[in-house]
């Protein structure tokens, strides 16, 4: 479509305006030189229903409120301070995770799916820090635990703040409906979703 419209064009989708833009210079002009007018995120259904009210950092629009959000991030929870004050718990997460690895090495007919075993670490070591819960792997097997539950909560929580939801391209058709059209979840999930932020 570049070729045709020219490097900047602009599509409309619903009632909203997209702009595309393809070139490097002119993405250069747009979030370098311009960042500040053009760097604010839309006001979308995930954002209102379960970023209480665009109140979370990573759905807030920029202003005042964001830039007083991301201050506080910057300074108290990514600070080299604090992230040296956490060393002790990926350095211990990542000592257990390679003792188990080890141990599980020792039998030469176990195949070790290391995706999974990534992922929990990570999924751990975040859990830990974030909101000061551990689990074991042996958890993660079983169904019902609490392991289980946070995992695919926040798994949801990520889905669903990334789906497509109709209202947000069409405004008026959320007057319509009770609640988004979170579309192939539930209203369950999206109601689990919610109450994990309310958890951790």
């Amino acid at each position: 479509m570049a070729d045709r419209y020219g490097l900047v064009f602009s599509l409309r989708v619903g009632l909203c305006r997209l702009v595309v833009v393809s070139g490097s210079e002119a993405a250069r002009e747009c979030l370098v030189v311009n960042d500040r007018v053009l760097g604010t995120r839309p006001d979308i259904a995930v954002g209102r229903y379960i970023g209480y009210d665009n109140a979370i950092f990573a759905l807030a629009p920029t202003g005042p409120y964001w830039r007083e959000i991301r201050k506080i991030t910057a300074l108290k929870l990514l600070s080299s301070h604090r992230v040296e004050r956490l060393l002790h718990v990926r350095a211990s997460k990542i000592a257990s995770f390679m003792a188990d690895l080890l141990s599980r090495s020792q039998h030469d007919s176990l195949v070790i799916p290391i995706d999974k075993q990534f992922k929990h670490l990570t999924f751990n070591i975040n859990l830990r820090i974030i909101a000061r819960k551990k689990f074991s792997d042996a958890e993660f097997g079983k169904a019902g635990s609490d392991a289980c539950r946070f995992k695919k909560a926040i798994e949801d929580f990520l889905y669903l703040s990334g789906v497509f939801v109709l209202s947000d391209m069409i405004p008026w058709l959320e007057l319509t409906e009770s609640e988004p059209m979170f579309f192939g979840r539930d209203r369950e999930t999206v109601i689990k979703a919610t109450a994990l932020k309310i958890a951790l």
